[in-house]
């Protein structure tokens, strides 16, 4: 059963063609991943659904009861009940006082009362956000109950483990894949390299076709040229053909490779990442195998809560070390401990903490891209924006004011200014959030590739496997991940 049908859809935004969908089809029982850069309509095309934005032209079908999960989300005080105790108990909330839930609190809160309510389709647009791995956990087995829903994400895990069918949207055109977001990545692999094989086809027969209409075009008019030393020619001297026959006959030829030439289905030239290395060096690199950071039988608690109690740890110089725990375990805490200065925390001298917070207090908004990344700069201009290229900052961007950029673009903007700063530790908490999928792999490859130190949260295991060359667990139950 067809519950969405979407024909001719186009919506422009301003001047600019924002989504244009010929023919989208939602049926029972698909369970899709919605996907794209920020800014490339994925939210857009929910309120499309739900009549809260009008498309300009095309026409939209929806067969039974959508429900929509948005992204950003607040509740009231006297939304402390919901109307099915089971579900709200499983994410905890029932008579809970509402104005002193954390964000994860107000997300759990909010699945619960969609979840509480039947719907034909589910509508959820980033259902993960400020959920930790728990509250991940919980959505995922809620999820599997249902039967048909649309899901934007940026978490692979989730992608993987909860649809049978990927929609990318790029270029205002959505893409279609079947299967989780693993066979969307093998697909999209596949495709792109079907692309380059038809395109290197493509352009070799046209050089062929293209060198074939010269030299032809070349012999006409040798051919048309009457031969030196010779008056007219008779008879069998010049054959049953006269030259000027020849030559037009060869012009016919030419005319014909031409023609080859347009009937030729013209291929686009895919685009292709740019390959820049990150080429650049720590300017005061500790030795290499040292332990940095020393933390020794560290205590701490929070009213009648320990955090810590004689906890230890080691970090060793080029490490990436993943810091994780679900919300409250003392992440965040730790990581300012280790950049604060603990009296439990020892560094050695010549450590240099660069510390990206989830406030982004270290940019100044009324400063261009690269001019808050030149304050905080020790490296040479060029190398400066060789590391602004790798994270998809280039000539166009970099005189845009930060007071325009995206959450994801302030975070890569973070992560530049301090990999170019004097830092030899890179202390990130909870760098993914905010990020699209693009910026999550850009991301990846940069901080892979970084010669220094590394300590880091976050909740996307997919990026944390990707990146940690150790974890550490401050919530021993998470060690399942």
């Amino acid at each position: 059963m067809e519950l969405i049908t979407m024909a001719n859809v186009k919506l422009y935004f301003a001047d600019r063609l924002l989504l244009d969908i010929p023919d989208f089809k939602v049926c029972s029982g698909e369970k899709i991943g919605i996907i794209g850069d920020n800014g490339s309509g994925k939210t857009t095309l929910f309120k499309m659904i739900i009549g809260d934005i009008k498309a300009d032209e095309g026409n939209i079908k929806v067969n039974g009861i959508p429900n929509y999960c948005e992204q950003f989300y607040s509740v009231t005080h006297s939304m402390s009940i919901m109307s099915r105790e089971q579900s709200v108990n499983n994410y905890r909330y029932i008579g809970k006082n509402c104005k002193i839930y954390s964000g994860g609190e107000i997300k759990r809160f909010q699945l619960a009362y969609i979840f509480s309510q039947y719907a034909d389709v589910y509508l959820l647009d980033e259902p993960t956000g400020n959920l930790d791995y728990d509250g991940i956990k919980l959505l995922i087995e809620n999820l599997k109950n249902l039967n048909t829903y649309l899901l934007i994400s940026h978490d692979r895990t989730l992608l993987n483990q909860c649809c049978n069918k990927i929609v990318e949207i790029s270029n205002s055109k959505l893409n279609i894949y079947e299967g989780n977001y693993s066979s969307y990545e093998y697909q999209k692999k596949l495709k792109e390299e079907r692309n380059q094989f038809e395109y290197i086809q493509y352009i070799t027969k046209k050089k062929r076709l293209q060198k074939e209409y010269l030299e032809k075009t070349v012999r006409a008019k040798k051919i048309a040229k009457k031969p030196k030393n010779k008056g007219k020619c008779i008879g069998k001297e010049c054959g049953t053909k006269s030259y000027s026959s020849k030559a037009k006959n060869m012009e016919k030829s030419a005319q014909v490779a031409i023609k080859k030439i347009e009937m030729l289905e013209k291929k686009e030239k895919p685009v292709e990442s740019p390959k820049i290395k990150m080429d650049f060096r720590l300017t005061n690199p500790p030795e290499n195998n040292r332990c940095i950071i020393q933390i020794s039988d560290l205590c701490y608690k929070i009213n009648t809560k320990k955090l810590f109690e004689k906890f230890n740890l080691s970090i060793y110089n080029r490490e990436k070390v993943a810091i994780l725990g679900n919300n409250g375990t003392g992440k965040t805490t730790l990581l300012n401990f280790i950049v604060d200065g603990h009296p439990s925390i020892r560094t050695i001298s010549n450590v240099r903490f660069g510390y990206l917070k989830q406030n982004f207090n270290n940019i100044s908004l009324d400063k261009t891209v690269l001019e808050n990344v030149m304050l905080y700069s020790v490296q040479r201009m060029e190398v400066v924006r060789t590391i602004l290229a790798r994270l998809l900052f280039f000539e166009d961007s970099l005189h845009l004011k930060a007071d325009k950029l995206s959450g994801g673009e302030r975070v890569r903007l973070s992560i530049a200014q301090i990999i170019v700063s004097d830092a030899n530790v890179l202390v990130l908490d909870e760098l993914t959030n905010y990020l699209d999928l693009n910026s999550r792999l850009v991301v990846e490859e940069v901080l892979k590739e970084y010669p220094g130190t590394i300590l880091f949260t976050s909740h996307d295991i997919m990026f944390v496997d990707a990146i940690a060359t150790r974890k550490i667990y401050l919530d021993k139950k998470l060690q399942y991940i």
